[in-house]
């Protein structure tokens, strides 16, 4: 269902979204979200969180460009909504939220849990 809403919002092609969006969706963002996969099952950390993670890291480049100041909020909003309609628990949504997205790119700290550290390394790759 997640991935369903990842695919719809990419695919609205909404006017003001990042210039790369296409380039990411055919070529990242699912890519990030196979490979945090990969690497929970791997590293005995949560698949299904790691993954969400992976594919809304950088969720608001469906709907703005990259450098917009507040393009981690949006992206935080976006995520939040779309896990919570997925019957992600408020546990669930911090991890992905507030430590995998938030630091997945380690600018804000280095992620706390297994499953950030995942998806900054996914990301990376």
């Amino acid at each position: 269902m997640l991935k369903a809403k990842v695919d719809a919002l990419y695919q609205s092609k909404r006017a003001g979204r990042a210039d790369w969006a296409d380039w990411l969706y055919t070529h990242h963002v699912f890519l990030v979200a196979d490979k945090a996969e990969e690497l929970a099952r791997r590293f005995r950390a949560n698949p299904e969180l790691s993954a969400a993670a992976g594919m809304l890291h950088d969720i608001a480049d469906a709907t703005m460009n990259r450098f917009a100041p507040d393009h981690a909020e949006m992206s935080a909003e976006i995520a939040r909504e779309f896990l919570h309609e997925c019957g992600f628990t408020a546990e669930e949504m911090h991890l992905i939220v507030d430590d995998a997205m938030a630091r997945h790119n380690c600018r804000a700290g280095i992620p706390e849990t297994m499953e950030g550290k995942i998806v900054a390394t996914a990301d990376a790759v």
